[in-house]
């Protein structure tokens, strides 16, 4: 199947591998699986290779299924240009999902209604209130609220089309509706040929540093009053 993969050099997404001949295929079925999705993982020249999701239950992949795939083969590409090294790779993947800090990646359609996201780590959830089921395939905009600043959204929109790393803060809301101060990063991820293909999203809650800056605020305007 990777070798059909790099020849279409497009993703490919299977839902019954029984449909799919060749000696690669019957290798996975003999494995028990059933369903398999696959990227190529891109270079210059030419690519590193493929990568598979696979099934040992019958599955319809999505497309959101598929983003996902190309958003980790365009990142594996890009940490194997730089010549890290395997454990670097996987101290890389550790690194992302035990992060404390919320990271989420999305499409580029600035448009409304605006990107969708592929990816969340733990941490996400654990901010948001929102699980990765819900937060896939939905946009951004679903942690804005009444007192979400709309000049920073426009300086956003405004960064990321110019291809410029955004560095926000504003106030976003949980699932729970409770408010709170999320201080964003925000870059492009570009494939081997120099095109944006999604963006990276660090974000972290500030709640504690703007309330101790509110205060600060608050005492000294009493105090010069």
């Amino acid at each position: 199947m990777a070798d059909y993969i790099l020849q279409l050099s497009k993703p490919v997404a299977i839902e019954d591998l029984w449909q799919m001949p060749g000696a690669e295929s019957q290798e996975l079925r003999d494995r028990g699986l059933v369903s398999c999705a696959g990227v190529v993982i891109p270079r210059t020249e030419q690519p590193f290779g493929v990568l598979l999701a696979c099934s040992y239950q019958r599955q319809k992949f999505t497309d959101y299924d598929v983003q996902f795939l190309e958003a980790i083969a365009n990142i594996l590409s890009q940490a194997i240009e730089q010549h890290r090294s395997q454990e670097e790779l996987r101290l890389l993947a550790s690194a992302v999902h035990n992060a404390q800090d919320s990271i989420l990646i999305t499409n580029t359609n600035l448009k409304s209604p605006g990107p969708e996201i592929v990816f969340v780590n733990p941490a996400f959830t654990r901010m948001t209130g929102y699980s990765a089921s819900e937060a896939i395939g939905n946009t951004p905009r679903m942690l804005q609220g009444p007192d979400t600043d709309p000049k920073v959204l426009d300086r956003l929109r405004e960064d990321l089309s110019a291809g410029r790393v955004f560095y926000g803060e504003t106030i976003n809301y949980r699932k729970d509706g409770t408010e709170f101060y999320n201080g964003w990063h925000i870059e492009p991820i570009y494939d081997s040929k120099g095109e944006v293909t999604h963006y990276l999203a660090i974000q972290r809650d500030i709640t504690d540093r703007k309330k101790a800056e509110e205060q600060l605020y608050y005492r000294r305007c009493t105090f010069l009053g």
